[in-house]
C-alpha cells in the first residue's frame, strides 16, 4: 500500500512539472493566434525548475489532501488552467476566454460526478456571486475587465460562494499592502492605473481550493 501511494505521488508531481510547461505551450498558441508578440513568454532555465517543482509540490499536496483520483485530476486541471490564465494576465494582460471556459466546465463535471468540493447550491451561489460583483465595476469605469467578470464566476462555479469571497476580500488585502508599498517607495498611488487582477485573483483562488481540502469545514457554509 505504501509502495502505491509513493507511485501515485511520484506520478502527481511529475503530472505537476509537465502540465506547468505545457501551461506555456498553449499560452504560446493562443497568443500567436491573437496577432500578439509570444517573446514574453520565453523563460531561463532557473525559472523553468522553480515553476516546474512549484507545480509538482502543488500536485502531490493536492493528491494527499484529498485522497481520491478523481478529485485530484479536477484539481490538478483548475490549477493549470489558473496558472495559464495568470501568466497570460501579468504578461499581456488578457484573460484568455478558452482557458475560463474550460474552468466552467471542470466545474460542472466536478458538480454532476459528485467530486466538487462544495455542495451544488455553494457553487450556484458562488458562479452568480461571482459574475454580479464585477459587473459593475466594469460597465461603470472599466476598472476591471471582462476577463475578471468572466473569470469569477467560473471561479465561484468550481470553488462556491463562501471560498470565492474570501479570495476575492484576500485579493484586496494584498493589493491594498501593495499599494502602500508603492506609494510609500516611489510616491506613485497605482490604483489609478488599470492593473491586471489575474495574477492575484488566481493564487487566491489556488488557496481557497487547498485550504476547502485541508479543512473539512471551511468553505461549505451553505453544503
Amino acid at each position: 500500500m505504501n509502495m502505491e501511494l509513493l507511485s501515485a505521488g511520484m506520478t502527481a508531481g511529475c503530472s505537476g512539472a509537465l502540465s506547468i510547461n505545457c501551461v506555456y505551450a498553449v499560452n504560446r498558441s493562443l497568443i500567436v493566434a491573437r496577432s500578439l508578440d509570444p517573446e514574453k513568454l520565453k523563460r531561463p532555465l532557473s525559472r523553468i525548475l522553480v515553476e516546474s517543482s512549484f507545480f509538482a509540490v502543488l500536485f502531490v499536496l493536492s493528491f494527499f489532501l484529498t485522497m481520491d483520483v478523481y478529485a485530484v485530476i479536477y484539481r490538478m486541471i483548475l490549477f493549470t488552467l489558473l496558472y495559464g490564465i495568470a501568466v497570460a494576465d501579468a504578461l499581456y494582460r488578457i484573460i484568455p476566454n478558452e482557458y475560463v471556459l474550460l474552468i466552467a466546465l471542470t466545474a460542472a463535471a466536478m458538480l454532476l460526478t459528485g467530486h466538487s468540493p462544495v455542495s451544488s447550491l455553494e457553487a450556484l451561489l458562488g458562479g452568480a456571486a461571482g459574475g454580479l460583483l464585477f459587473i459593475y465595476p466594469f460597465l461603470k469605469d472599466r476598472s476591471c475587465g471582462g476577463g475578471d467578470v468572466k473569470l469569477c464566476a467560473a471561479a465561484g462555479l468550481a470553488i462556491g460562494l463562501t471560498a470565492l469571497l474570501a479570495a476575492l476580500i484576500s485579493m484586496g488585502l494584498v493589493l491594498l499592502f501593495y499599494t502602500f508599498f508603492k506609494l510609500l517607495k516611489d510616491k506613485e498611488f497605482i490604483l489609478s492605473k488599470f492593473l491586471p487582477m489575474g495574477p492575484v485573483l488566481t493564487a487566491c483562488i489556488i488557496i481557497q481550493i487547498m485550504l476547502i481540502d485541508l479543512f473539512p469545514w471551511y468553505g461549505r457554509f451553505l453544503s
